[in-house]
């Protein structure tokens, strides 16, 4: 007679390993989305704050890029 080892088979083991890879790559992908988003909106954030000010008081292009404590996480 052959001992079982306690604990899931490993059949449930690699069925859940693939689900939750399969829930990081949605997420990810969830994350980019809303990156581009942040982006987007600190760019028109910039863009509305410039046609706000009087026209001798604009501040270069640069204030339109992306914003200086924006972390990149790839």
């Amino acid at each position: 007679m052959k001992a079982r080892r306690p604990g899931p088979k490993v059949d449930a083991v690699k069925a859940e390993n693939a689900r939750l890879r399969a829930k990081v790559a949605e997420l990810e992908g969830q994350l980019a989305t809303a990156e581009e988003l942040i982006d987007a909106q600190g760019k028109a954030s910039a863009l509305l704050q410039a046609m706000r000010q009087p026209a001798g008081v604009r501040t270069s292009s640069s204030s339109l890029g992306p914003h200086p404590a924006r972390v990149e996480l790839r």
